[in-house]
């Protein structure tokens, strides 16, 4: 018997990277906010959909963070891996496009 329920695809962060790159910022240093530690952080990079830091705090997945940048609100997301003292984190709402512009000079 074949069955009729609907399979979601896995999240594959690799397809999601394709279709919203990352790119390096125009400044190296960001401040890190969660419920229990704030940080100051190297920016690896950021995207329209995320951004990844440098961090030795394992932060669990999911967890709610705060990204504070010099001239800019400050941007939610939640973490969404952690490894080799890295942390990625997924925009609660992406970027907009004059946002990733000021930050990256790619829009």
């Amino acid at each position: 018997m074949k069955s009729t329920r609907e399979v979601l695809p896995a999240f594959n962060p690799s397809a999601e990277r394709c279709n919203a790159p990352r790119h390096p910022p125009h400044f190296g240093e960001a401040t890190l906010e969660s419920d229990i530690f704030l940080e100051k952080v190297p920016l690896v990079d950021i995207g329209r959909l995320g951004f990844s830091v440098r961090t030795k705090v394992s932060y669990p997945l999911g967890c709610a963070l705060v990204l504070h940048l010099a001239g800019h609100s400050p941007i939610y997301a939640r973490a969404v891996w952690h490894a080799r003292n890295r942390l990625g984190a997924r925009f609660v709402e992406p970027l907009a496009s004059e946002v990733l512009f000021n930050l990256t000079g790619v829009g």
